[in-house]
């Protein structure tokens, strides 16, 4: 392909070095243009990757002399040491009287992570710290649904006001996905290969929640004993079969292939995608998908007896079949 397109790709050195020149070139532009300005305010951001590298991002806000507003990202890295509040702080000081504008910070904002919080505390006594609006709006939505609730409910016999668990017919979802997480694959193998497979699956699986995880401070202050009432039961009911379809239509090859398959008939691009503490609209995305995939649904729980599913997956499939009534409230569940 290279030799009929006439094309010879640069070596990773000559890459390296482009990147290297870019990044000192945009840099200096960037202190060039913080000189000109008197006050400048900051947005905070910490979190831990999938790969479990903390990285630390910083976005100045500033108005020139003209008026003119000004958002940019002036600092964006990976970081190694402890993410405690001291070490987080120095590197940040260190970073901004790099830039030139450690002087001309006069707020701060970020979320109510207490290393953030700590980092604020510990700068200039004259910078003010702003709690992020979103952060809060994240909190108040999560908490109040309860989205990841523990299913604990009040007690209100006289001899225990604790919190006693729900004994509910619905399995624990996270019982359901955790438990023997390789039944929910394709598996056609012999006993020996099966087993084999289980070994393996199971270190995947870890890996995969280890992948799926992302540390922030979004995730902080996320309330799991939020009182049971009826409307929220039925959240977390809808909640764990959607959970639990999106880990299959993974896990599942077969489910993929149909649900890949009838996408297409309908012209209807969404994928299925659990959600997770630490993205506030991701339970918004994965409800909406499925909505718009109703059709889809539907058919692949009316013919599931004619795919290729071991027994295992056609029991989960009929355990999170929706009735009418959760249809009927999937539309008011995502206007609220």
């Amino acid at each position: 392909m290279i030799y009929f397109l006439n094309y010879i790709p640069p070596h990773r050195n000559q890459v390296s070095d482009n990147l290297k020149r870019l990044y000192d070139f945009h840099l200096t532009v960037l202190k060039e243009q913080l000189q000109d300005i008197d006050y400048i305010g900051l947005t905070f951001d910490f979190w831990t990757s999938r790969r479990s590298v903390s990285f630390l991002c910083i976005t100045g806000h500033w108005f020139d002399d003209k008026c003119a507003y000004f958002s940019k990202v002036i600092y964006f890295s990976s970081f190694h040491e402890g993410d405690t509040g001291f070490n987080i702080s120095r590197s940040v000081k260190e970073k901004l009287e790099s830039l030139g504008i450690y002087h001309k910070v006069v707020a701060i904002t970020c979320d109510g992570g207490e290393n953030l919080v700590s980092v604020c505390s510990q700068l200039d006594g004259s910078i003010k710290r702003i709690w992020c609006c979103t952060h809060r709006l994240h909190l108040v939505v999560i908490n109040s649904l309860g989205f990841w609730n523990t299913e604990n409910k009040i007690d209100n016999t006289p001899n225990n006001c604790l919190t006693t668990e729900i004994t509910t017919t619905t399995t624990s979802s996270s019982n359901v996905i955790s438990n023997n997480r390789q039944e929910l694959m394709d598996t056609n193998q012999t006993s020996e290969a099966i087993s084999a497979t289980i070994v393996n699956v199971e270190s995947i699986d870890d890996d995969e929640q280890k992948l799926d995880l992302i540390d922030d401070n979004w995730s902080i202050d996320i309330d799991t004993n939020v009182p049971t009432t009826n409307e929220v039961e039925l959240i977390m009911d809808l909640l764990k079969k959607r959970r639990i379809l999106a880990t299959l239509s993974k896990k599942s090859s077969i489910v993929s292939n149909f649900i890949r398959t009838n996408q297409l008939l309908i012209k209807v691009n969404k994928t299925l995608n659990n959600d997770c503490k630490s993205r506030w609209n991701s339970t918004y995305i994965l409800l909406d998908a499925f909505i718009d995939l109703k059709p889809v649904m539907m058919k692949l729980f009316n013919e599931k007896r004619t795919l290729s599913l071991s027994q295992v997956q056609l029991d989960k499939l009929a355990m999170i079949e929706l009735n009418n009534q959760d249809w009927d409230f999937y539309p008011h569940y995502i206007m609220y």
